[in-house]
């Protein structure tokens, strides 16, 4: 057993607020970790000169900024989508609630003119008219 298995198995014996799959979890991710290290500082001490590390240093803060950007720009346009769902949802409800108070408005209208047809005959539309003809604005922010 080499030194470096001894202390990694140590240091997980040594928690023993861990489960066993928690263990073995924690001891596959220092594997990994390590061996991505070991293959970085390889590729890095292959590297002869000065300036090919520098490129190479270059080249790998390149490629995470372009990954990042990439990342940032499809969270920008998920961001965007979710807004503009929800804005339609919420024009959409206003929409609806203004349906459901329309209908009710002219119910309670029949009603009133059902039940008591003198008092009504001075009245020639019902109330709310207005929202028929009122189109719903949108707004977008």
């Amino acid at each position: 057993m080499s030194l470096r298995h001894r202390v990694e198995v140590s240091f997980i014996q040594k928690s023993t607020s861990f489960t066993d799959t928690e263990q073995k979890q924690l001891y596959r991710a220092i594997q990994i970790i390590q061996n991505t290290f070991r293959k970085f500082k390889t590729q890095w001490q292959q590297l002869p000169r000065v300036e090919d590390r520098q490129k190479y240093a270059a080249l790998l803060i390149e490629n995470y900024y372009t990954r990042y950007r990439q990342l940032k720009q499809q969270q920008d346009r998920a961001a965007r989508r979710i807004q503009h769902n929800y804005r339609m949802y919420r024009n959409r409800s206003r929409e609806m609630n203004r349906a459901a108070l329309f209908i009710q408005q002219m119910y309670r209208f029949h009603r009133i003119k059902r039940q008591q047809p003198d008092a009504m005959s001075t009245i020639r539309s019902p109330p709310f008219q207005h929202i028929i003809t009122t189109p719903v604005t949108t707004t977008q922010n």
